[in-house]
Order: structure tokens, then sequence, then C-alpha cells
């Protein structure tokens, strides 16, 4: 049997599997309607299993609309694949539509992970990044371990519980993983642990970007501090002045030989040269 042949079967003759990623359903209401009018265009891509009944790899917003609709057929594609390539179709598929969460790429990836044994693999076979997997991987293990919903963005206002971005997934999961941190909170219960990740999750994807990076610094040096103080110091420290300076040739190769009596770049010179000059005028410089 050719693997693009289009059959018919009926509703009772499929289920949903292992080896369909998609586990969230979703709003189906406009899909309904669609099939209602036209029919189902894309046919379910399935594989048959022991009993003679198609297990479904892609396609179940499609069949759950369908047994809305009490269709007594529905148009199959069957594929002679094994658990791994059926999980790797189903993501294609999915993928193609662009409707897969955070969570569900990262629980394919786990599953697949266990079969195959590292994210490289995973990444050969499913055709992405070693860095998206990973990715994916710890935007799950954030959301399992915090109950924070990650996104890929966010396009609207946070729910009571709040919702981060996968990057902002991300930068927690590797702060949290980093051995200053870890050394820190090894004495902590996990509940402890997970309250305070699910804390500097929230915090960050509320900061302002520029802020971000001095947040995780601070938190890094004492992750039991209040995440509130930590932001408020973020926030009122001053950001860095970085400036681009252009010498004449009149006074550039007097500047080089006094970098040359001293023993420092142009940059640092300069850089020294106005410290000195606000300490001298009366300015009180941290050292």
């Amino acid at each position: 049997m050719s693997n693009k042949k289009v059959l018919q079967t009926t509703l009772d003759m499929l289920y949903l599997g292992e080896a369909n990623v998609r586990k969230e359903l979703g709003p189906i209401d406009g899909l309904i309607e669609s099939i209602k009018e036209q029919g189902i265009i894309n046919p379910l891509t399935v594989r048959k299993d022991k009993t003679g009944k198609y297990e479904i790899i892609a396609g179940r917003r499609r069949f759950e609309s369908a047994k809305a609709l009490n269709l007594k057929e529905i148009p199959i594609i069957v594929k002679d694949v094994d658990d791994i390539e059926a999980k790797v179709i189903s993501l294609r598929e999915n993928w193609d539509r662009g409707n897969l969460t955070i969570k569900e790429e990262g629980q394919a990836f786990r599953d697949l992970l266990e079969k195959l044994g590292s994210i490289p693999k995973v990444a050969d076979y499913v055709k992405r990044t070693r860095e998206y997997v990973r990715g994916a991987l710890d935007g799950l293990e954030y959301e399992e371990r915090t109950g924070v919903p990650v996104k890929q963005t966010l396009t609207y206002t946070p729910k009571e519980i709040g919702e981060i971005t996968k990057d902002v997934a991300l930068r927690v999961r590797r702060v949290m993983r980093s051995r200053d941190v870890e050394s820190k909170l090894r004495e902590k219960p996990t509940g402890e642990r997970g309250k305070i990740e699910t804390e500097l999750g929230l915090t960050l994807q509320s900061t302002p970007e520029k802020i971000r990076p001095k947040v995780i610094s601070k938190f890094r040096k004492d992750p039991l501090r209040p995440i509130e103080q930590i932001v408020e110091e973020a926030k009122k420290e001053p950001e860095p002045l970085t400036l681009t300076v252009y010498f004449g040739t009149d006074v550039s190769p007097f500047i080089l030989i006094e970098c040359d009596k001293v023993g420092l770049s142009p940059t640092k010179w300069v850089q020294t040269t106005i410290r000195n000059h606000l300490i001298n005028a009366g300015y009180k410089i941290a050292s």
C-alpha cells in the first residue's frame, strides 16, 4: 500500500495514542464550521496497529471536529512507521500548522530523548538545532517545576497565575542550574527552591529587558534575598555610559606617548584620566 494513498475509515476505527504530540485541543468551533461546509480537506496521518485499528499520528483537531459532527467516514493516509518516526512526523505536521505549545514540543523531545539517548540525535531526527531542542526541554522543565505556563511569545495580558515567554524560561533554568546558585540553595527544600524559581521567572517577565541582566547578576550573588529588593536595587543602579571618542592628529600622537608611559591602552588611559579628573573635582566614586 502506498503511504500517500488516501483511504476512508469510520471514526470508531481511529484512536489517539502516544504517537500524537498534540495534547491541547484548543478552540475548534471554526474548524467544525469549515468541515461542515467543505469536509475534511487534509486527511489524517495514521498508522495501523496489530488489531487493525488506526492510531492517529497527526490530525487530532480534525478527528475531534469529525466526532462533533458525527461524520460517517474520515479520510486517512496510512504510514508504516515505528514509534520514533511517528513522533517526528507528528511534530513536523504540527509545525507546518504552527500550533504546538512549548509543553507539547518539550514532551515530544523528551520521549525521543529517552529512545535516542542524546539531544544531538534528537536534533538530527527532527531537523532542528540543538539549542531549539534544549530550549523546549528547558521550557517544559520550568513549567513542570513551577506551574507557570511558558509561551513562545506573549501577545496579551498574563492571566492570574502569570505566564512567561520561552526566552525567560531558558534564562531562569540556566541561572537555577548554575553552580553558584545551586550551592546556595542546596539545603533548601524542593518546594522552596521551586517557589524561588517561580518568583524569578514571573519577575523577569514583568521587568524591562535592560534591567533583566542586573536582576540576574544580583540574584546569582544572593538568591535567598527577597526578589522585590533585588529588582529595586537593579532599577536604581545607574546605566553605564558608553562613548566613542575621536582625537585629531594634533593630539593623538601625544596621547599614545602618555599611554606608553603608564602602560595603558588608549581606552583605559581615557577612562583613568576622566576618573581622576572627577575625583579631583570632588566627586565621590565607588572603588
